[in-house]
């Protein structure tokens, strides 16, 4: 009984032995072992106290670190890498991860995967999302802004953009500022309908399209970035 207590203290005490887990802040599921090539997968440590002398080590080199998080730009062609926890130079912990190519992302009006919407979820006005679906990474940039109109079932064309949107470059900042905190926008324009723009969605006739035309993204390395979208949806009841 006094060597199973022994063993089991060594167990419990042992940093090695400890639950020392990898997680992959970078997806919906951090949980999940997978890393995207051409991607920074944001790696932290948990179940340790992570102090300056704790790395993590990739087959091919030593991760950047950025406060508690280490950032995985993998490289190599090999389907699996593993990613070793060394502290003090201790070994911790190996993590194997499967690599994957990530997929160019998709751009989606709330949770619509098809050419239709109802009315009661368009005036619900969930806004653009950007997934990369049916891949897990999360996506690091936003919708600005964008660019939409409706299209009649006669054919005729109906612009969705703010009148303001013509007067914004002669707007001083703290006019701007005003417009953004009434609109509740983080950004002019945003990825939502304004208030403007709704009240001429409301007037829509089943059978109306709604034509998402462009869209400008936002992230750390893609201001400003301008893409074709040509997403059309056609109201339905």
């Amino acid at each position: 009984m006094k060597i199973f207590f022994i063993i089991c203290s060594a167990f419990y005490f042992n940093p090695i032995f400890s639950q020392i887990e990898l997680l992959n802040n970078s997806l919906i599921n951090p949980e999940a072992k997978i890393a995207y090539r051409g991607f920074d997968n944001r790696i932290v440590i948990s179940g340790i106290n992570v102090d300056s002398n704790t790395i993590i080590i990739s087959s091919t080199d030593t991760l950047l670190r950025f406060n508690q998080e280490f950032i995985y730009f993998p490289k190599i062609k090999k389907e699996k890498d593993i990613l070793t926890v060394v502290s003090n130079g201790i070994q911790l912990h190996q993590s194997i991860y499967s690599l994957e190519r990530l997929q160019d992302p998709k751009i989606h009006f709330g949770i619509v995967r098809d050419t239709i919407v109802s009315r009661k979820y368009l005036l619900c006005n969930p806004g653009l999302i950007l997934t990369y679906e049916p891949q897990i990474a999360k996506f690091n940039a936003y919708v600005a802004s964008f660019e939409a109109s409706i299209i009649k079932n006669n054919g005729n064309e109906i612009d969705l953009y703010d009148i303001t949107k013509d007067k914004l470059p002669y707007w001083s900042d703290e006019k701007i500022d005003r417009y953004v905190l009434k609109n509740d926008r983080m950004f002019y324009g945003g990825e939502k309908f304004t208030k403007k723009q709704l009240k001429k969605l409301k007037r829509m006739k089943i059978g109306d399209i709604i034509w998402f035309k462009t869209v400008i993204l936002n992230c750390p390395d893609c201001v400003g970035r301008k893409i074709t979208l040509n997403l059309k949806l056609t109201l339905i009841e």
